[in-house]
């Protein structure tokens, strides 16, 4: 009998979007607070800002610990799964879906890759790979033990990364990191989180240095380094050989990770929130490992390149 093997929770990963919006909350509603204590405002106004920043910052403990919640542990062995206090047997196991888009119950409803277990009697349990950093450990045991009735199960061996440099066929989808209209909306903001980094260091330069001017410094170079990180994830590229492809990054260039693509047990396509457009690609390995890629700068004519090539490889591609 084996052990058993509880999954690992990526906290930082639960709920992203959550988390970056409910810590600006944070971070705005306490400089809500200390512009309180610079201005020199009326009652109605002192009571305005404050009471934002009572709204503002409620809202960041409730999404936080909302996204916290409804993150159960989960544990797992050979004949039970448990999920929270919820326990369920696998000799009541009926189908799963192990890939794909799954209802998302954190605070912004929306859906996220994960895998799904339907048990006799039962409501459908659905698992988030965002949630736990090695949920591929149950998908494959479920996929081997339960599915296939094997005695052990088996990790495959993935082969090792390469650089796809290595190889004379390249084919690059980069976009422009410059002149594309992504591109030239991620530059204007890093112009003015520039602009307005400068602006709060002189006002704290006039301000004497006050602990309150510190706090306000602190809480805006905190905002502006946050939303410059979250762009500039969104700023990924790919090359792709004859046997591998490789993400990289046009900001964060010491990024890079390179999968052999008879490894790829398939590709899906996330749409942004423009019309549609393609904007993400997620990597889903045969071991059922998990990778996410925010690529701003591709037009849609390299996306649709991009899949025709997957499926010139014989790799699955879904658009979603």
């Amino acid at each position: 009998m084996m052990e058993d093997i509880k999954l690992k929770k990526s906290y930082l990963k639960v709920d992203q979007p959550s988390y970056i919006s409910s810590l600006i909350c944070l971070l705005v509603g306490s400089i809500q607070i200390v512009l309180t204590r610079i201005w020199a405002v009326d009652t109605s106004a002192h009571f305005t800002l404050l009471t934002i920043a009572f709204v503002l910052i409620s809202f960041a403990i409730y999404s936080i610990t909302t996204s916290i919640k409804n993150s159960p542990s989960v544990l797992f062995n050979d004949d039970i799964l448990l999920v929270g206090s919820k326990a369920y047997y696998w000799a009541d196991f009926k189908k799963v879906s192990f890939t794909g888009k799954k209802p998302c119950k954190c605070i912004f409803r929306y859906s996220m890759e994960g895998m799904m277990l339907q048990f006799a009697n039962e409501k459908p349990v659905y698992l988030l790979d965002y949630v736990y950093s090695d949920l591929w450990k149950l998908k494959l045991f479920v996929q081997q033990i339960i599915i296939e009735q094997k005695k052990k199960m088996e990790i495959p061996q993935l082969k090792s990364s390469q650089d796809s440099s290595t190889y004379n066929t390249r084919i690059f989808y980069k976009g422009n990191c410059f002149f594309s209209s992504y591109s030239i909306l991620y530059w204007g903001t890093v112009v003015i989180l520039i602009t307005l980094g400068l602006e709060f260091g002189h006002i704290y330069y006039l301000s004497d240095c006050t602990l309150a001017g510190t706090i306000l410094l602190v809480c805006i170079t905190a905002i502006l380094m946050l939303l410059f990180w979250a762009i500039s994830c969104t700023m990924h590229f790919f090359e792709l050989s004859d046997n591998y492809i490789t993400a990289k990054n046009h900001i964060l260039f010491w990024e890079k990770e390179t999968y052999f693509l008879q490894d790829i047990r398939e590709i899906g396509f996330d749409k942004g929130f423009i019309n549609n457009r393609r904007f993400c690609l997620k990597l889903i390995t045969k071991d059922f490992k998990y990778a996410i890629y925010p690529a701003g700068t591709l037009s849609q004519k390299q996306w649709k390149k991009l899949e025709e090539d997957f499926k010139r490889h014989g790799i699955k591609v879904r658009y979603e």
